[in-house]
């Protein structure tokens, strides 16, 4: 699931925005909902309501871990 090199390659900002983006256009649907995915270098929590997305991405990188937290309103 987690590629260090892409990590590395695009740089964590931009690939935990590509991942944000492909979560919501994946999981995200009307209404509320709860997406919890955790690995041993890779944690995901995806939740949303009628008004809000909230997304939290943890990966362990070649740097060490680095979080992404973004909201969304809808």
């Amino acid at each position: 699931m987690v590629s260090k090199e892409d990590i590395q390659r695009l740089g964590f900002d931009a690939w935990a925005d590509n991942e944000f983006v492909n979560l919501v256009e994946n999981f995200v649907m009307p209404g509320h909902g709860k997406i919890d995915i955790e690995g041993m270098d890779c944690t995901i929590k995806l939740k949303w309501d009628d008004a809000m997305i909230y997304c939290l991405i943890r990966v362990y990188t070649f740097e060490g871990w680095k979080e992404y937290e973004k909201e969304l309103k809808r």
